[in-house]
Formats: C-alpha cells, structure tokens, sequence
C-alpha cells in the first residue's frame, strides 16, 4: 500500500511532467502549394524543429502564392490569431510595416543576444540589408531571397554558334536574332510581362542595368515611372518584340514562358533564380545554361522572394517561441 507522501510525490511528478511537454503553440505560414516539393521540405523542416526541443510547437499552414500568403496572414490577425512567422514576399514589407501589421523584428529578438539590425548585418549580404528595413527600422529576416537570372538553352547556343551567353544588351539582342525563327514558332528571348507574376520585377531588373533605379529605396512610395533609365528599359523591351521581333507580341507569364523553354523553342529566358531546380529537372532534352542578366551600363539586378515577418498580436510567449524557430530556420546546418 502505498504512503501518503509517496502518492503525493507520485502526483507531483505527473503534474511537472506534463508541465514539461506542454509546448508554446505558434503558426507558421508560408506560399506553397499543398502538394508541392517546398511544403515538403517545409513539412521535414518543422518536424525536425518540433522534435529537436520541448518548448515550442511549430504548426506550418500552406498558404499558396505570395499574394494569398498576404491576404491569409492578415484575415488571420483581423480575426484575433495572427501567425507568429510568415514567409512573406519581400515586396510586402514596406507595405506591412506603414499599415503597422507587423512587429519590429528587436520584438523577437530582445530574446536573443543581440540587436536584429546587428543580426542582419552580421549574418546576411548587404544586398539583402535594405530589403528588410523601412525607415531604418528592421522588419523583416531574409529567408528565401531571389533575384532574375538569364536562362538560356546551351544545345541551341552550340547550334547557333553562339559561344557564350551574351554580357550586354546588345550581344543579347545579337543571339537573340540568331535564335529566332518565326516560322518554326521558335523565339530568341521571352520576358514575364503579368502583374501577378513578375513583370515589374524583371522591369526593375532592366532600369537597374541602364543605370538607373525604379524607385527611391530611401522612401519606397517615390517612383521613377519617367525617367530616361526607366524609358530606354522599357524601350528595349518593346524593340524586343516589335522592332527586332525576336520576342512574341502580347502578354507572357513564367508558365508561358517555361513551357516554350523545355519544348526547345525559346533559347533566353529572364526568370526567378528561384526557378532553378525546376528549370534544372525539366530541362531534359538539352543542356541548360545559366548566367547573369546582360548590362548596359551596370550589372545589377533587384532582390526579391521572401522574408520571415512576425505579425503584431502575439503574446510574449509567442514571440519567444517565433524567435526560436526563427534563428533556427536562418541558421547553417
């Protein structure tokens, strides 16, 4: 039979031991499809957090395209459960922090060792640095960070005679009349020209390489529409298609265009560094090839993808336990 204060240590250690797996619970959202290879390999990525440590509980939620990643995480905080972390399109962050939706990063890091500005100069390129501040003020990590690249089909280049991917303007538009035969449906270059995709973003790139900016990075509201960086891009562009006809007329997308690129009847591509490995696993009846955007007057190029933002409204407890998940997601391993 057993003595009181045995039943009593026998009940206290059952109460400390549940105390010890009850773990802080936060949501964590990021664009991916459902059945796609990212929520896979985001899925593994949580689990591993979840199983390496007692104290918080991750629970991932796909949540699609940039743009419905948005629209979720704030229908989320409206209704009272804002997500603790969210892969959020860098184009967002301005956005967030001036309708004050998202937490100044130091919220979360006031449980590390350091400053997050401190964190973000430290650990990340300084390329990177501006795309998660506003005003001085870091909002955001850097998580999966992209920017356009120049795919090209290398078996048509060797074809053409083409030696090697083009470093300006000008050589680009030399391969691409090269490379095009309209008469066999085959183009020398496409760009992505949707809204929803990333035609802006593939302009940026184009006003970058004439030497100019798209907007000012100092106070991101003052566009650069009329400049004449902004205008000899997008005269470029329209050459392309209607002068040099090296390019299809009408609308284009990334879809569009990939799909013109494995069936072996586009040689350039200007697309997402973040399309590699799908661009590497298609690429099955040619040699792909990938270089830098062409300049002419600089190489430079916009960064873009994603970023890691906390949404306002989570206790404090949920702002340590983001703060964990967080430095682990950035960290090396």
């Amino acid at each position: 039979m057993f003595k009181p204060f045995t039943l009593v240590a026998v009940g206290l250690s059952l109460a400390l031991s549940g105390a010890a797996l009850a773990k802080e619970k936060i949501d964590f959202m990021f664009p991916a499809p459902v059945d796609g290879k990212l929520t896979m390999e985001m899925t593994r990525v949580i689990k591993q957090f979840n199983d390496s440590q007692q104290d918080v509980e991750v629970r991932g939620i796909f949540t699609g395209n940039y743009d419905t990643t948005k629209i979720k995480a704030e229908s989320a905080q409206k209704a009272g459960q804002p997500p603790a972390l969210v892969i959020m399109s860098a184009n967002f962050t301005t956005d967030l922090a001036l309708k004050d939706e998202i937490l100044p990063m130091d919220e979360l890091f006031k449980y590390g060792d350091q400053k997050a500005g401190d964190f973000l100069q430290k650990e990340f390129w300084p390329a990177m640095h501006k795309n998660a501040q506003v005003m001085g003020t870091t909002y955001a990590i850097p998580f999966h960070n992209s920017t356009p690249i120049l795919y090209y089909n290398k078996t048509m280049f060797d074809q053409a005679g083409i030696k090697q991917p083009p470093q300006t303007w000008a050589e680009l538009l030399a391969d691409a009349k090269k490379l095009t035969d309209e008469s066999k449906g085959q183009w020398g270059i496409m760009l992505p020209s949707t809204n929803d995709d990333y035609g802006g973003w593939i302009f940026t790139a184009l006003v970058r390489a004439n030497g100019g900016k798209y907007f000012n990075e100092d106070y991101p509201g003052e566009v650069y529409y009329n400049s004449p960086t902004a205008i000899g891009a997008l005269r470029f562009w329209q050459d392309l298609i209607y002068k040099d006809k090296v390019m299809p007329s009408g609308v284009l997308n990334s879809k569009q265009i990939s799909a013109a690129f494995f069936s072996g009847k586009l040689g350039m591509a200007m697309l997402s560094t973040g399309a590699l490995g799908f661009m590497r696993e298609n690429s099955k009846d040619f040699e792909l090839g990938v270089a830098m955007l062409p300049a002419k007057e600089q190489r430079a190029v916009p960064i873009g993808g994603a970023s890691l933002v906390s949404f306002k409204g989570i206790n404090e407890a949920q702002k340590k336990a983001a703060y964990q998940f967080l430095t682990y997601l950035v960290s090396p391993r």
